[in-house]
């Protein structure tokens, strides 16, 4: 629709020119931003909880609470980040360009066929995986079919009735948190690129602003530290074993040397093939005496 154009502040306005586009991709994104009762609503539910009972069930565990927390900060995060593209791109005034304008429009029925049958189980396919702790659910859509068939859910018969009681409490509190952050993530996301975007603005181009954009266009220096930990050290590592292994110790011991020797020994040995019969007839006498001498040596030892 857009003649390959990717950056989303070039769009905007465009849910009118492109309906179908617009509700399955705000489909798609209430699903994957966890939005009760979506798919991702339940995948990411059960994400959040595995990791919240590792962490608080039974004692305090402080790694998987770290990882936890970050999971559900990335949760917030994508929530927003999700529903600022829907902003950019079908919201508000239109920033396209003047020329490609006129051209934008919906892609052809295969295309939006497509985005139909991705919106329809985004909406619905969580359903197959109702978690049992959810009231009412499981009554009305049976159990859940995924663990049936995939033998993947949890295993109550392991817990006693108290147990199965307070990991269902767990549950509940992680679909707390769960919601919380998804609900924080797009509700920052309207304000800001909605009625809050003239203060997004202004504090865009404030000295605070102005420097998180800057680290955020540099990504944080991701990859600078990137460089710095992993890229450098592997490198100076590659080095250091191109030149102690395959220089010095294939190259030049094993090939090089090997050929050396074989070489060396070669012309040593050559010498003493002079054409000579005396020659001959002195070194097979020689031989000769030393054979005589370890045998000497030898029965003189018994």
């Amino acid at each position: 629709a857009m003649h390959h154009e990717q950056d989303m502040r070039k769009m905007g306005g465009l849910k009118d020119k492109l309906p179908w586009t617009y509700r399955t991709y705000l489909i798609g994104t209430l699903a994957i931003a966890g939005v009760p009762f979506f798919s991702g609503f339940f995948s990411k539910d059960e994400i959040l909880f595995y990791g919240f009972k590792k962490a608080f069930y039974g004692e305090f565990h402080f790694l998987p609470a770290l990882f936890w927390a970050m999971c559900l900060f990335a949760a917030v995060l994508t929530a927003f980040y999700m529903l600022r593209s829907v902003a950019l791109t079908f919201w508000g005034e239109s920033r396209v360009d003047k020329e490609l304008e006129p051209t934008v429009h919906e892609p052809s029925g295969w295309i939006t066929s497509v985005l139909l049958a991705l919106a329809i189980p985004a909406t619905i396919g969580g359903f197959v995986g109702v978690p049992g702790f959810l009231p009412l659910l499981p009554d009305i859509f049976g159990e859940n079919v995924i663990a049936k068939f995939t033998g993947l859910g949890p295993d109550s018969s392991k817990y006693t009735a108290e147990e199965l009681s307070k990991i269902h409490s767990l549950e509940w509190v992680s679909l707390f948190f769960s919601v919380a952050a998804g609900a924080i993530g797009l509700g920052l996301a309207f304000f800001l690129y909605g009625s809050g975007r003239e203060k997004l603005d202004k504090w865009v181009v404030s000295p605070m602003g102005t420097r998180l954009r800057t680290w955020s266009e540099d990504k944080f220096y991701v990859d600078e530290l990137y460089d710095l930990l992993v890229v450098k050290p592997f490198h100076f590592v590659s080095n250091v074993l191109f030149i102690l292994v395959d220089r010095l110790l294939i190259d030049t011991i094993l090939v090089n040397g090997t050929a050396a020797l074989t070489r060396g020994t070669g012309q040593l040995f050559r010498r003493t093939q002079s054409g000579l019969i005396p020659a001959y007839l002195l070194t097979f006498g020689f031989g000769a005496l030393v054979l005589i001498f370890f045998a000497l040596f030898w029965k003189a030892g018994q």
